[in-house]
C-alpha cells in the first residue's frame, strides 16, 4: 500500500486534485503490483519500497501535458505511466501496449479489479500495432516512459500519433532534427516537470505531429 498521507502530499505538490476514491485506486494498484511482483518480477525489486515516488508520482507528473480524449502508452511495462494517468484522468481513454505476456496479463487483472473500463491492453509489439492498425484511429497523445532508445521510441510512436497530436518522451536523451522530421514531427520542446518526494525534475520532450501526418514508419 502507498502511505495515504505521502500520496496526498505528493498530489498536492502536483496540483492534482484527486478524490478519496481515485487515491484508493492508486493504492490498490500499488498493492496488486507488490503482490504480483513477488512471482513475475514486473519492476525492479529495489523499486518496490519506492513505488510512490519512483513510479506513481513520476507518472502523474505529466498529467497537465496529456491532450485529447485518446492516449496510448507504448512499452507500458507494469503500467507506468498509463495506469496512474488513467485513474487521474478518467475522461481520457487509454491504450496500454506491451509485448510481454506476463505484463499484459497483470495489466488486464488491474483493469478488471479496479474497473478501469476506459483502458485497453494490447499484448503486441508497438510496430505491429501501428502496421495492423489494431488500435483503431490515431491517438491524441502517445507517451513513452521506458521504451528504449529515444530515436526508436519516436519512430515506433509516430504512426500512432494523429496529425496535430503530441508524443511525450519521458527521457532527456536527444533526438536529432532529421529523425524527428522523418518521423513526421514538426515541433519539439524540452520540458522539466517536478516529481514530489524525489525533489527533482524529470525531463520530458514534447514532439508535435505535423498537420500533414507524414511519417517514414
Amino acid at each position: 500500500m502507498l502511505a495515504s498521507e505521502a500520496l496526498a502530499e505528493g498530489l498536492d505538490e502536483l496540483d492534482l486534485d484527486l478524490g478519496a476514491a481515485a487515491q484508493r485506486l492508486l493504492q490498490d494498484y500499488a498493492a496488486l503490483l507488490r503482490d504480483w511482483n513477488r512471482t513475475f518480477n514486473l519492476v525492479s525489486r529495489g523499486d518496490i519500497p519506492r513505488l510512490l515516488e519512483r513510479h506513481v508520482l513520476d507518472s502523474l507528473s505529466i498529467w497537465r501535458l496529456i491532450e485529447g480524449e485518446r492516449a496510448a502508452d507504448i512499452g507500458t511495462g507494469a503500467g507506468f505511466p498509463g495506469i496512474p494517468l488513467a485513474i487521474a484522468l478518467p475522461s481520457c481513454r487509454w491504450t496500454l501496449i506491451d509485448r510481454s505476456v506476463r505484463k499484459a496479463r497483470f495489466l488486464r487483472e488491474v483493469c478488471r479489479r479496479l474497473r478501469l473500463d476506459g483502458v485497453q491492453v494490447l499484448q503486441r509489439d508497438v510496430r505491429d500495432v501501428a502496421a495492423a492498425q489494431v488500435a483503431g484511429a490515431q491517438f491524441d497523445t502517445v507517451v513513452a516512459r521506458a521504451y528504449g532508445p529515444a530515436v526508436t521510441a519516436v519512430r515506433s510512436a509516430a504512426p500512432l500519433c494523429r496529425p496535430g497530436g503530441v508524443m511525450l518522451l519521458m527521457s532527456g536523451q536527444p533526438v536529432g532534427l532529421l529523425e524527428l522530421q522523418e518521423a513526421g514531427f514538426g515541433h519539439a520542446e524540452r520540458l522539466e516537470v517536478w516529481v514530489p518526494i524525489l525533489n527533482r525534475t524529470h525531463v520530458v520532450q514534447r514532439f508535435r505531429k505535423s498537420s500533414s501526418g507524414g511519417s517514414s514508419g
